[in-house]
């Protein structure tokens, strides 16, 4: 007969003695936990599940070898299969377990009596009835705790795809969902929208306290007054700069949330929850971009109003699937403009962009438009093109890549003559942003470095430009003057993005380099080895006038300067990035040593480049109180503007970049260069690594008093 374990040598006596009878199957093989013990699973230590104990258990004196609470929720079937336990299976251990445990304190449990309430309600006569038989028995063991329920683990998540129940309530695939994912992009912090980041454990556990998304039936009341106040001022300060707001539908939604009792709000609740959504969210932005409130005041609005959003998010998701989920996340992305707390506009306008695709909204085909009429066809044109609209103005600010390709777009234009029912010239001027969107996709677009065509690109986008703004509808209309100036607004930051993208073809920037010298860093890209630094510098000041830097800059900052921007009615990360465009602009202008504008004396006067500077700086600083990440550029501005005029201006006439006596100079300029290297987008990293470059280089005269 073969040995058996444990019995062939005389040393192993002892452990025979002390370790129990291992056990064994039917056919005489060693029985096996299904997972490795609590104690083994808690060291993260090997374990070979043998029952009772496991040889790491045996060998550890005084060990308890104890089953994983993971083989509750499992059960072993035949062959040793392992199946996660079903919810019938779960809920008749539960039943059997709390009818010992109740026949163990002496309770009797009676069946509930007929109750007329409807099936699926709870109340109090549907509940089982229990009467105490020995109440000091009852009090004897009031303190034993009954056996927790079986739990679900995600590592099971493969073993029930294809369990009981069929339905997927109440079923951990609720996690999953639609409006679970955009409820958790919006638990990001959006502070620093180049960068999708957590604060703190304290800002975890409120955004995911606030953000539960589970539909609840209590409102959260508005006075009809002040929602009317909201709506009005929404439509005053905002909707024309982004998507086009649905009316109809949000002062449905606002008549139900300020309505005199809940049944109104219940009723649209059941039937329209997309209304409710996007009345909460328009009373939600309001504050932001209103100087009546403190901007700490609208804040704490909004996060309590985009709580309540977000609960109601739940229920679009699971009743509606078309239009009105689209203009829900549009919302979504105008809320995350202006204020960090709605989390990343970046991803949620990538998320918006998804369910157009997924819904084909993105592409028409001739042949199918006869079987949709033409309001839902606009519908989706409107849908489309507003998702469209948010996509290039975010991304191309950002420096991101955008949602969807060019190419991939057949969908027309929405035609606002074909809706007779709305006022042409200011739909049409909505369509005009989209237009201003498929321009500002090509201009986003690097150029080839050191093209011959260079000079071409830029004419011919400064050339789209004029024409876009030429083609201007609401121009003639003093109706529109609010909208006529944001479009102009808006034709001077394109013209300020063309000229950057004109000014970075003159340099060549090795990537690869890891050095901290930024002379080894930044070149210039043409005539190096015919030209002195100095001659390539005279070139670079005679691009800069050729381009009238000066003058798209001032145009820019009297966009900036107008009435309605001076305080926080434009308060959102994209006016933030502008004004450090613009700002790194007039830094560039000093730095290369171009004088102010000669064509107009009297308004060169008026606006120096130190001036302009500052209406930059001004702007970059009310932004920065919602948005952290604006002030930090805000503050390199700052840092640039010393390192120009201290190094790009030398008094002694010698190079400071070469100076060995004192390394303050270059220690300066050094650290700036790496602050620029924090920059997100990367074409307003390369002109601040250009501006700092020409610092270095120290050949400009001194023509400045700023």
């Amino acid at each position: 007969m073969a040995p058996t374990p444990f019995s062939t040598s005389p040393s192993a006596t002892t452990t025979v003695d002390s370790a129990p009878t291992l056990r064994t199957g039917p056919d005489g093989e060693l029985r096996l936990r299904l997972f490795a013990c609590e104690r083994c699973a808690r060291r993260k230590q090997r374990c070979d599940r043998i029952l009772p104990v496991c040889t790491p258990c045996r060998e550890a004196s005084g060990a308890v070898c104890a089953r994983s609470e993971r083989e509750k929720g499992v059960v072993r079937g035949k062959d040793d299969e392992i199946t996660r336990k079903g919810a019938v299976t779960t809920l008749l251990e539960r039943i059997a377990c709390l009818e010992s445990e109740a026949a163990r304190r002496g309770v009797v449990v009676t069946d509930p009596e007929p109750s007329s309430s409807p099936e699926g309600e709870l109340t109090t006569h549907s509940m089982p009835r229990m009467r105490v038989e020995n109440e000091a028995n009852s009090s004897q063991h009031a303190e034993d705790v009954l056996p927790t329920a079986c739990g679900m683990d995600i590592s099971f998540l493969s073993l029930s795809a294809m369990a009981e129940p069929r339905s997927r309530q109440e079923e951990f695939l609720k996690q999953l969902s639609m409006a679970r994912l955009v409820a958790g992009v919006t638990e990001t912090y959006g502070g620093n929208p180049e960068l999708t980041a957590r604060v703190d454990p304290l800002w975890d556990g409120i955004s995911q306290y606030i953000r539960d998304p589970v539909g609840v039936s209590r409102r959260l009341h508005i006075p009809r007054r002040e929602a009317a106040k909201a709506l009005a001022t929404y439509l005053e300060l905002v909707d024309f700069r982004f998507p086009r707001l649905p009316l109809a539908k949000v002062q449905a939604g606002i008549d139900a949330i300020s309505a005199a009792d809940d049944d109104e709000y219940k009723r649209v609740l059941e039937t329209d929850p997309a209304h409710i959504f996007m009345a909460y969210a328009v009373v939600a932005i309001v504050p932001l971009v209103s100087d009546n409130y403190p901007i700490a005041q609208g804040s704490w609005v909004l996060v309590h109003l985009l709580g309540k959003c977000l609960r109601i998010l739940d229920r679009v998701f699971n009743q509606e699937d078309g239009v009105d989920i689209i203009q829900c996340l549009q919302m979504l992305v105008i809320l995350s403009l202006h204020c960090s707390t709605a989390g990343s506009a970046w991803h949620l306008v990538g998320f918006a962009m998804s369910k157009c695709i997924a819904l084909g909204y993105h592409r028409e085909d001739s042949r199918d438009r006869t079987d949709v009429s033409l309001a839902e066809t606009q519908q989706k044109r409107w849908a489309f093109w507003g998702c469209y609209w948010l996509d290039r103005l975010i991304c191309a600010g950002l420096g991101r890549p955008f949602s969807i390709d060019e190419r991939d777009i057949t969908t027309l234009l929405p035609n606002p003559d074909g809706e007779p029912e709305v006022p042409g010239n200011k739909e049409v001027s909505y369509v005009h942003l989209f237009r201003y969107g498929i321009l500002l996709s090509s201009v986003a677009d690097d150029p080839s470095r050191g093209s011959d065509t260079d000079t071409g690109i830029f004419e011919l986008c400064i050339g789209h430009a004029l024409e876009w703004r030429a083609s201007m509808p609401s121009r003639d209309n003093p109706a529109l003057q609010e909208i006529n100036l944001h479009q102009t607004s808006l034709f001077n930051t394109l013209c300020l993005r063309i000229a950057i993208r004109k000014i970075l073809t003159g340099y060549i920037f090795d990537e690869t380099n890891n050095t901290d010298d930024i002379l080894a860093y930044v070149r210039y890209g043409y005539c190096t080895t015919l030209l002195s630094p100095g001659e390539c510098l005279e070139c670079e000041q005679r691009r800069v006038a050729n381009m009238n830097l000066v003058d798209i800059s001032r145009a820019v900052a009297q966009s900036f300067h107008r009435r309605r921007m001076v305080r926080r009615n434009f308060l959102s990360f994209i006016t933030g990035y502008s004004a450090f465009s613009m700002g790194l602009v007039c830094l560039y202008c000093m730095a290369v040593g171009e004088r102010e504008a000669r064509k107009t004396p009297a308004s060169a006067s008026s606006y120096p480049l130190g001036e302009l500077l500052d209406v930059a700086l001004h702007n970059m600083e009310i932004v920065g109180r919602q948005f952290p990440k604006i002030h930090e550029y805000r503050a390199l501005v700052d840092g640039i503007r010393s390192v120009v005029n201290e190094h790009s201006l030398p008094r002694s006439g010698a190079r400071l970049h070469q100076d060995a006596r004192t390394g303050t100079p270059q220690s300066d300029i050094r650290s700036t260069f790496k602050a620029t290297l924090g920059i997100g987008p990367f074409h307003l990293r390369q002109l601040a690594q250009a501006i700092v470059y020409i610092s270095a280089s120290g050949q400009q005269p001194d023509i400045y008093g700023v």
